[in-house]
């Protein structure tokens, strides 16, 4: 499965509907809303969280995976060191990450690219991401 920077990772793309998503694979095994009203599908078998944003009509705009399958287009990050991955996508994102320690784990974040990396004793654990922003307004990737 790859992962494409505001675009999604297949089969999902950002912008679609929760509607949409289900068409394409299914009912989800668990679905669920948070104290913002977003709402959550998650998919087991591809380890996949995808997130329908009440302030962007409750289209996809936020993706949570720890499938070792998915990967970036130039490299599958999860047997690297954390120090090869930040290092990577520093050179192909062309920005510096935000460190956050939440203690047990850390989280690498690339703002302009609404890329999360969080990892746990220095391994990769997951990958959020989400839909690309103008100013507050979503890029919606074309399907």
């Amino acid at each position: 499965m790859n992962l494409s920077i505001g675009h999604g990772i297949a089969p999902f793309t950002f912008g679609l509907t929760e509607d949409e998503a289900i068409s394409i694979q299914g009912k989800p095994d668990k679905k669920y809303q948070d104290e913002y009203e977003d709402i959550f599908i998650l998919y087991n078998a591809l380890e996949v969280t995808l997130k329908f944003e009440k302030e962007k009509d409750f289209k996809l705009g936020w993706i949570e995976t720890n499938n070792t399958q998915v990967q970036f287009p130039e490299f599958s990050p999860w047997k690297m060191s954390q120090v090869e991955i930040i290092t990577r996508l520093t050179q192909i994102l062309g920005e510096l990450p935000h460190v956050e320690d939440y203690g047990s784990y850390q989280s690498i974040t690339f703002n302009n690219s609404w890329l999360e990396l969080q990892f746990e004793y220095e391994k990769l654990k997951h990958i959020n991401f989400g839909v690309l922003l103008d100013g507050e307004n979503p890029i919606w990737p074309s399907l």
